[in-house]
């Protein structure tokens, strides 16, 4: 039972950062995602992500348990798809603890990804499947993505599932 569902809290925490994670801070950006973006259809979470340039910042809110978690690196954005990559993370809350981490303290992806290969290893999950999960947080691969008018739409593909995300500007 344990193993199940750190499997589901790990592709849901996989889902989240392959959205919000981000590329190369030289390559090219599209101006139309600068600001802030938000995402509070679902009833139990909010996920809001702010783009500068290049750079981004990315909070997760889970609103029955206030359990938070965040991100944020850079991006490149061209062409309709946008790649993440994340320099830091930090969870508040129960999901911290659960990874061993200390709450609310931001992790190099280093760190962080040293941290989840030991948590992952020590609830006997398979080491290959470690490390995609841990590939997919570090280097996650391009979205593709639309601007029309204050809507940003964010499709996500991870293991064959494919969300499409909508935000709206805030």
């Amino acid at each position: 039972m344990v193993y199940k569902k750190t499997w589901l809290f790990a592709l849901t925490l996989l889902f989240v950062f392959s959205v919000t994670i981000v590329g190369n801070l030289h390559a090219q950006t599209d101006n139309r995602l600068n600001g802030t973006w938000i995402d509070d259809s679902d009833d139990d979470t909010v996920v809001e992500m702010t783009f500068n340039n290049g750079n981004y910042e990315q909070s997760s809110i889970d609103k029955i348990d206030n359990e938070q978690n965040f991100s944020r690196g850079t991006y490149t954005a061209s062409n309709g798809r946008i790649t993440f990559k994340p320099a830091q993370m930090m969870f508040i809350g129960s999901p911290a603890l659960e990874m061993g981490l200390v709450s609310g303290r931001w992790y190099s992806i280093t760190e962080f990804s040293a941290n989840m290969r030991n948590v992952y290893s020590t609830y006997g999950m398979p080491a290959d499947i470690v490390n995609q999960m841990l590939e997919l947080i570090v280097t996650p691969p391009a979205e593709s993505y639309s601007i029309t008018g204050n809507t940003l739409t964010i499709t996500v593909t991870i293991f064959d599932e494919t969300e499409t995300l909508v935000y709206r500007r805030k």
